[in-house]
């Protein structure tokens, strides 16, 4: 099976998307930010194992998805993930905030934001994507210290996500104090 590139993947993402719109974004904002806490976790336990190989045994099970055996493989498919999400849920499901009640100026303003973020990341997603051709081993020592390449690629993820749900709900406080 070929993998999918960067741009494939989040380009496919948004054609998927329009054939199955989303009535509600946070929802899918929520379910999205734990899809990504679940591959960082797995991808600390990638870290784990790489720095302590004999306290797992062949075939082990690391974190939530991914084994000793593929994790490189698994490690390499992440930057396309990423795009993916990006393209699917993310930023779709930020337009649709105006169906949970934020204002379409407010959603214009999140999404616009988002776009900028989700075009930065993109560029370090196939960065990461090229640099990953060229191996796994360099990774796999980044991993071991802590300075991940590939997982920022998630926390950045995270991040578009969650700085669009806060926006979301200081918005959503502010009409319970105003009574609207």
């Amino acid at each position: 099976m070929a993998k999918q590139t960067v741009k494939k993947a989040f380009q496919d993402a948004q054609n998927l998307r329009l054939k199955h719109p989303l009535d509600s974004g946070e929802y899918k904002l929520r379910e999205t930010r734990s899809s990504l806490s679940r591959i960082q976790e797995t991808m600390y336990q990638i870290g784990e194992y790489l720095m302590n190989p004999s306290h797992f045994y062949k075939g082990q099970i690391l974190g939530h998805c991914c084994t000793t055996d593929d994790k490189a493989f698994w490690i390499k498919s992440i930057p396309a993930q990423v795009a993916k999400l990006l393209g699917y849920n993310i930023l779709p499901s930020i337009a649709a905030l105006t169906n949970d009640s934020l204002s379409k100026r407010d959603t214009d303003r999140t999404l616009d934001i988002a776009n900028g973020m989700a075009k930065t990341l993109l560029k370090d997603c196939k960065r990461q994507e090229a640099r990953l051709k060229g191996g796994i081993s360099a990774e796999y020592d980044n991993m071991k210290t802590g300075c991940s390449e590939v997982h920022g690629l998630l926390v950045e993820a995270d991040r578009i996500a969650e700085d669009a749900l806060q926006v979301h709900e200081y918005r959503k406080k502010q009409k319970a104090k105003r009574g609207d």
